[in-house]
C-alpha cells in the first residue's frame, strides 16, 4: 500500500500578488493511494518563497526527491514520520493526513463528516480584494458588496495612506454594516503600523493581520499591547511548533491566529494551535493558500468542524473562487461553489 505522486502547473487567470511577490503560475503536487478500486487523493502544494520547503531556488528538485522517498515506503511507515514531515515539509504532512482521514472514513474525498461536507450547510467566508491599482480594487470591492458578502478582506502595504485608506472609507460609507479586515503581510515598521491602525480604528476595522515582519517579536509584542485594533498573527506561526509555543503566545498575547493547514503542517498542527488558542481566549480562523479545489475542499471540511466558537469570528478566509485558467474537477463527484457569501460543497449531477 504505497502512495504515488504527480505534478501539474496551473496558470492564474491574472497575476496574483502575495507577500513574496507576484505569481503568474504555480506547481500543484498531488498524492494518491489506490486501495480496492478506490483512489484517495490529496494536494501538497508549497507556495514558492513562503512555505518552509519552498525557500531555496532549487526547492522543487529537493521536494520531488522527498516525494520519491515517501512513495517508496508503505503508507503505514509514512504515517510514523508525520512529526518530521510537519516540521520540514508541512505541505506533505497536510497531504498525508488528508489521505489518512479519507481512509478512516472509507470514502474518497471525505476527510471530515459534517453538515458542510454533506452539502447541507455553507461555510461563511470573507470576500478577498486582490491587490492592484485603486480602480481594480474598487471594482472588486463593489462587486463583492453587490454579491452579498458580509466581510471583506483587503491587502494593505506601505501605500496605505496613498491608496487603501480612501478606498476603505468609500467602502465603509457604502456598506456601514459589513465587517472589514486587512492583511499587511509584515509590510510596516512599528511606527507605520500604529499610525495605520489608528485610521483603521476610525473605520471600525475588525482586525489587522501580521502588521510587522516575523523576525520582530519584541516590537510586535509591544504593538499588540497598545494596538488600537485587534492583531492577528499569520506568517509568525510558520516554522513554529504549537506544543513549544505556549510561552511565546503568552508573551505576545495576539487577539487572533490565522491558520493555514498547508503551511503549518496539516490538521494535527492546527489542532495544537487551536487548543493553545482556546485556553488563552484567542480567536482564530482558517485561510487557504491558493490551493486548487482539491486542497481547498479538505481545508474547508476541517474548518467546518474546528471553527472558533467566538462570536467575533464568523468568517473563514476560504473564498478564493476559481482563480486558475484551468482547474481539474474534483474526482469524487463534488464541486465547490460560492453562494450567498458562503462556500458550499455540492454534489455534481450524474
Amino acid at each position: 500500500m504505497k502512495l504515488e505522486w504527480s505534478c501539474s502547473a496551473l496558470e492564474f487567470k491574472r497575476p496574483v500578488g502575495t507577500s513574496r511577490g507576484t505569481l503568474k503560475s504555480r506547481s500543484i503536487y498531488e498524492l494518491a493511494l489506490e486501495i480496492n478500486g478506490l483512489c484517495y487523493r490529496a494536494e501538497c502544494a508549497p507556495l514558492d518563497g513562503l512555505s518552509p520547503e519552498a525557500l531555496d531556488l532549487r526547492w522543487q528538485s529537493v521536494f520531488e526527491e522527498r516525494l520519491d522517498q515517501l512513495c517508496s515506503r508503505e503508507f503505514e511507515e509514512v504515517l510514523l514520520d508525520l512529526k518530521f514531515l510537519s516540521a520540514s515539509f508541512p505541505s506533505l504532512a497536510f497531504a498525508v493526513q488528508c489521505v489518512e482521514a479519507q481512509l478512516k472514513n472509507g470514502e474518497p474525498g471525505l476527510c471530515f463528516d459534517s453538515k458542510y461536507s454533506a452539502g447541507a450547510e455553507g461555510l461563511p467566508i470573507n470576500g478577498l480584494v486582490w491587490m492592484g491599482n485603486e480602480a481594480f480594487e474598487r471594482t472588486q470591492a463593489l462587486d463583492l458588496i453587490r454579491r452579498g458578502f458580509r466581510c471583506l478582506k483587503f491587502k494593505i502595504g506601505v501605500n496605505f495612506f496613498g491608496q487603501s485608506l480612501s478606498l476603505l472609507r468609500e467602502v465603509r460609507d457604502i456598506a456601514p454594516e459589513i465587517e472589514l479586515r486587512v492583511d499587511a503581510n509584515g509590510a510596516f515598521s512599528a511606527e507605520q503600523a500604529y499610525r495605520t491602525m489608528i485610521e483603521l480604528r476610525e473605520l471600525g476595522v475588525h482586525s489587522i493581520e501580521q502588521p510587522l515582519h516575523t523576525n520582530n517579536d519584541p516590537e510586535l509584542g509591544e504593538l499588540i499591547r497598545i494596538a488600537p485594533i485587534p492583531v492577528a498573527l499569520d506568517e509568525s506561526l510558520i516554522n513554529r511548533n504549537p506544543e513549544t509555543s505556549f510561552d511565546w503566545l503568552d508573551l505576545l498575547k495576539p487577539h487572533y491566529l490565522v491558520l493555514k493547514p498547508t503551511l503549518l503542517g496539516g490538521f494535527l498542527s492546527c489542532d495544537g494551535w487551536i487548543d493553545a488558542a482556546e485556553k488563552r481566549d484567542i480567536g482564530y480562523w482558517f485561510t487557504s493558500m491558493l490551493e486548487s479545489p482539491l486542497g481547498l475542499d479538505a481545508i474547508a471540511q476541517y474548518a467546518a468542524i474546528r471553527r472558533s466558537s467566538k462570536a467575533d469570528v464568523q468568517f473563514q478566509g476560504l473564498g478564493t473562487g476559481s482563480i486558475y485558467r484551468s482547474e481539474t474537477p474534483l474526482s469524487y463527484g463534488k464541486s465547490l461553489e460560492v453562494e450567498r457569501a458562503a462556500l458550499w460543497r455540492r454534489n455534481i449531477p450524474k
